[in-house]
């Protein structure tokens, strides 16, 4: 779908293409995903709270027919300053739409599903997330799961689902994205980019409190005696006992750690059962990491792991190459290092509103390299 959202906003599309976008479109979920993304492009959104949508509409309906044809479409659009947009609006089913001048140079990449945040459900349909928007998340059979507001997530013991039942809901978090969870406990869950959380809608009483973790987050757990908390990872896992820490297991980094900030919790290797023989026990501003079949606890830097919670990037004497990682998951880019070398190289620094490429020139004191940016791909090379 990018390739046609593409050739509209180039006035390239033909009309049978205009015609599979706008059935794209009456998908209730695929209007929001666009939307989603024409806030991101703060200043085409400013734009669009002054267009006539049913005039827009009738405009484009009457140079498309709706009908599928080989030829190019081309069509003109009417300037407002800087940009200029046309949003269609089907009244009824609806179509959402399109916008930008002949003289933009406002990306016309469009986001992907992909690059939502989105909440899958126990019957396995999909709800994209609207940072943007509030609202009361159903079921299939009209019962309350979950209050979205915003930016969080909020179960309660009290939602009309079935009691008697364990069911899941799982978060998906993009890379650029960060977002948080209040569980029916009322444990809270932060996490960030590029992370999956699967988790009991309610808590059953009697049975212990699981949830499963692929990437980073923040916990923020409930006391409870009677009811442990777990997370799992595909390594290890960790035994909690009401505090706060810190969990981070991303698929394509060659460890798991769990960072404690206060309370206690125990850590033992996913393999094998929770006992008190297996459990590694970790105090406040240690760092347990599974790496290579075992687990090493030592006593580190807090404010190191957890500043991403407050939307900082904190680095200590860590490597570029890893480094890189959480650049691409902070900033939702690609970055390919060509120059090896660097990879290596230990680098120092906190970025709180810097820019990606601010960022680039900063470690420049450490070692030269050049560097090239495409939209969302970084190339960095050797120095010539």
């Amino acid at each position: 779908m990018n390739n046609l959202i593409n050739k509209y906003l180039n006035n390239t599309i033909t009309s049978e293409e205009l015609y599979k976008l706008s059935k794209w479109l009456q998908d209730d979920n695929n209007k929001k995903i666009f939307e989603i993304y024409l806030r991101d492009q703060s200043d085409v959104y400013t734009v669009l709270q002054d267009v006539n949508l049913e005039s827009a509409y009738a405009s484009i309906k009457k140079k498309a027919k709706l009908e599928p044809k080989s030829s190019v479409l081309k069509l003109s659009v009417k300037k407002w300053g800087r940009y200029a947009a046309v949003l269609v609006c089907l009244v009824g089913s609806a179509y959402a739409i399109y916008l930008i001048s002949q003289y933009s140079s406002v990306s016309t990449k469009i986001n992907d599903p992909s690059n939502q945040i989105t909440l899958e459900l126990e019957d396995g349909s999909i709800k994209v997330l609207d940072e943007f928007s509030s609202e009361i998340i159903t079921n299939t059979r009209g019962e309350e799961i979950v209050n979205h507001n915003k930016k969080v997530l909020r179960y309660s013991n009290e939602s009309t689902t079935n009691k008697e039942t364990l069911v899941y809901n799982q978060l998906i978090v993009p890379y650029g994205k960060k977002f948080q969870i209040v569980l029916s406990d009322g444990s809270e869950v932060f996490l960030n980019s590029g992370s999956k959380l699967k988790y009991p809608v309610t808590f059953l009483k009697g049975l212990e409190r699981n949830v499963f973790l692929d990437g980073e987050a923040y916990f923020s757990v409930v006391k409870d005696q009677d009811h442990p908390f777990t997370v799992i990872t595909e390594e290890m896992n960790t035994r909690v006992y009401g505090t706060k820490f810190n969990v981070s297991s991303y698929k394509n980094e060659s460890n798991t750690s769990t960072v404690l900030v206060e309370g206690r919790v125990g850590v033992y290797k996913t393999k094998l059962e929770v006992n008190k023989d297996n459990l590694i026990m970790v105090s406040p501003g240690q760092k347990a990491t599974y790496e290579s079949g075992e687990v090493a606890v030592e006593k580190v830097d807090i404010e190191k792991y957890i500043a991403w919670t407050k939307g900082r990037l904190h680095f200590v004497d860590d490597r570029f190459e890893v480094i890189v990682k959480e650049l691409e998951r902070h900033f939702n880019v690609a970055i390919n290092n060509t120059y090896t070398e660097f990879n290596q190289k230990p680098i120092t620094g906190t970025f709180e509103t810097e820019t990606l490429e601010q960022i680039l020139i900063a470690f420049q004191a450490y070692a030269s390299f050049e560097y090239k940016i495409e939209g969302k791909e970084i190339l960095i090379t050797k120095p010539k």
